[in-house]
């Protein structure tokens, strides 16, 4: 969860469909009594059930509509589900009723982008840049990825993959370019660079790096390497 700044407040309160969005206002602070029952109560929640997480988490919206984590967590648990107009409504809700948060925004924006609304998507993602610059790239990977301009794609996806920061996922990004491009043996070098930097920074798990080697592979016509890499992604994330 991360507030963002002015500029960034303001460029997302700027595009109308999100709605009212605004950062925290000044007044009294929280009952800290109050926060913690909050916070056993959202703790619960997550222990439950979808179907019963997502009315949990409605009822403690209704009765603290500030509260990020449950519109986050809500908005996260109807996408796991399939709902997904659900969960951007529910998104755009948090940014008219909450202080504004770049996490909720980019979630916002990657629903927006798989429901096919790319120019909005990349409003939610320029305007996102300063306050999650490394998840507003993604996002503006993606993007570009969807409208077929991979030159911009590899050029937005090579600062993140360059920087010190740089994580496994970044990598990916680059291996996602390659498929998009046909270029699958690129890809499969990628997706190896990532798993290289994975191992050396300890992450046991890097979330589609099977899945993207199992799509070059499939797509080399190397059938049953890429049946073996689907069956190591299923077997990391069930």
């Amino acid at each position: 969860i991360a507030t963002v700044d002015p500029e960034t407040a303001a460029k997302l309160a700027a595009l109308n469909y999100i709605g009212s969005a605004r950062n925290r206002p000044a007044g009294a602070l929280p009952n800290p009594r109050d926060e913690i029952g909050q916070l056993v109560a959202f703790r619960s929640a997550l222990r439950m059930a979808p179907n019963e997480r997502v009315t949990a988490l409605r009822a403690m919206i209704e009765k603290n509509p500030e509260m990020i984590e449950a519109w986050s967590e809500l908005g996260k648990t109807l996408t796991f589900m399939g709902r997904r107009d659900e969960a951007i409504a529910v998104y755009k809700s948090a940014l008219g009723r909450t202080p504004l948060d770049s996490d909720i925004a980019l979630s916002l924006g990657e629903l927006e982008l798989d429901q096919g609304r790319v120019d909005d998507a990349a409003k939610i993602a320029e305007a996102s840049v300063s306050a999650a610059p490394h998840r507003a790239r993604a996002l503006l990977v993606h993007v570009a990825i969807a409208r077929h301009d991979l030159a911009t794609a590899q050029q937005i996806a090579n600062v993140n993959a360059n920087a010190p920061e740089a994580e496994p996922s970044d990598i990916l990004l680059l291996a996602e370019i390659a498929i998009a491009a046909g270029d699958y043996a690129g890809a499969l070098q990628q997706i190896d660079r990532a798993a290289r930097l994975a191992a050396e920074q300890e992450t046991p798990r890097v979330w589609h790096l099977e899945f993207l080697r199992a799509d070059a592979l499939a797509r080399l016509g190397r059938i049953e390497d890429a049946k073996a890499a689907y069956r190591r992604e299923i077997a990391l994330f069930p």
